[in-house]
């Protein structure tokens, strides 16, 4: 679509280009801009941890990108259709991760043929959970059960990425 988005821990002091943004976009990769406000759409201390950029349901661009803070929030998952105007996904903080979202990656289901957004999710507990989904990107993200035991250490750890490519997801993790 042209646009590169990054995110991160909105910088402090004097020096800060603007302290009230953690995305920014660039049309070359080189030159980058601020979001400004950003910060405001997840919790104080929160930083963005992860974008990625795929479909909707519809077909359309959609950026999504996850956030990571050391207390629950309300916001851990936005979108935004143009990479620049965000969205929180509402009680994503405390009802999709708990804590924070370490990786998203958007690809093709194999069960359905169609597109499918795929967050992990480090949680403070052992609930089993490490992953969660959403057809669209927006909303409807949903944990996919008993993804943690067997797969990453059940309680203090969990998945630290995820990709797609040519039909397969892959996962890392500690």
């Amino acid at each position: 679509n042209g646009l590169f988005v990054a995110g991160g821990v909105a910088a402090t002091g004097t020096s800060a280009v603007d302290t009230t943004a953690n995305i920014f976009y660039s049309t070359d990769g080189i030159a980058w801009s601020p979001i400004r406000n950003s910060v405001s759409r997840i919790s104080a201390g929160a930083s963005i941890s992860s974008i990625a950029y795929g479909r909707d349901e519809n077909g359309r661009g959609l950026w999504v990108a996850g956030a990571t803070t050391a207390t629950s929030t309300a916001i851990s998952l936005m979108y935004s259709y143009n990479g620049m105007d965000w969205v929180g996904v509402v009680n994503s903080g405390t009802t999709v991760s708990a804590i924070s979202v370490s990786g998203i990656a958007y690809g093709v289901s194999a069960s359905t043929g169609r597109g499918l957004w795929v967050a992990t999710v480090h949680r403070s507990t052992a609930d089993g959970n490490s992953f969660v989904f959403s057809s669209n990107g927006r909303d409807g993200w949903t944990a996919v059960p008993n993804t943690k035991a067997g797969l990453f250490e059940p309680t203090n750890s969990g998945p630290t990425s995820i990709s797609y490519f040519n039909g397969v997801w892959y996962a890392t993790g500690s």
